[in-house]
């Protein structure tokens, strides 16, 4: 008997995602209430609500820069930021939150050219982060890693480094300035 009944749970097929899901918050009451809501760690990130001008170096080996705008807002009830860049022929949508099921910070971007990625960090120190991953860019694989560095409460930055070989390139930077209110 005893024998029959680990063989039969040895055959059981293991949980399912939402039966682990269940499973992790009924463990966790307070986990699964805290689900929907904004991350306390969003109160970090609110002095980038907002317009800003953005100005974008996108190949660092001499091209012009580009000028856009950046609008960032609140979503999904303030679980995410997001940041809405806009230049001309391009349009660039990423979302920013804290994940308190990850315990870290997520970046969820998309533009118009198909590309999509999704990245991490552990936390804001001292005005900035870091975020790394890899990426399929345009159809090309690349190691990826993007600072965000606050300079005040009126300009931050995005630089962009890609991993070739054993060093790290600057391949973009994105500098933003508040907009000034007509």
């Amino acid at each position: 008997m005893i024998m029959s009944l680990a063989l039969l749970l040895a055959a059981a097929d293991p949980p399912t995602l939402y039966q682990r899901i269940r499973q992790h918050y009924i463990a966790d009451p307070a986990a699964f209430a805290s689900l929907g809501r904004p991350a306390p760690q969003m109160a970090e990130i609110a002095w980038l609500v907002g317009t800003w001008d953005v100005s974008a170096v996108v190949d660092e080996q001499g091209a012009p820069p580009s000028s856009g705008t950046s609008v960032i807002s609140p979503a999904f009830g303030g679980a995410w930021l997001e940041v809405r860049d806009t230049y001309p022929g391009a349009l660039n949508l990423a979302y920013l939150g804290y994940s308190t099921a990850e315990g870290r910070w997520i970046v969820v971007a998309l533009d118009n050219l198909m590309n999509a990625s999704r990245s991490g960090a552990p936390a804001w120190a001292n005005g900035r982060i870091t975020f790394e991953g890899d990426y399929l860019i345009l159809g090309m694989p690349a190691h990826l890693r993007q600072t965000i560095e606050r300079q005040s409460d009126h300009a931050f930055s995005v630089v962009t480094e890609e991993l070739v070989g054993e060093r790290w390139s600057r391949v973009a930077s994105r500098y933003y300035r508040r907009h000034a209110a007509h």
